[in-house]
């Protein structure tokens, strides 16, 4: 999930969540 968590977070946190 660290990945996941990581990538989103370079994506845009807003996708993901």
């Amino acid at each position: 999930i660290e990945k996941f968590e990581k990538e989103a977070a370079e994506l845009g946190k807003g996708s993901f969540k």
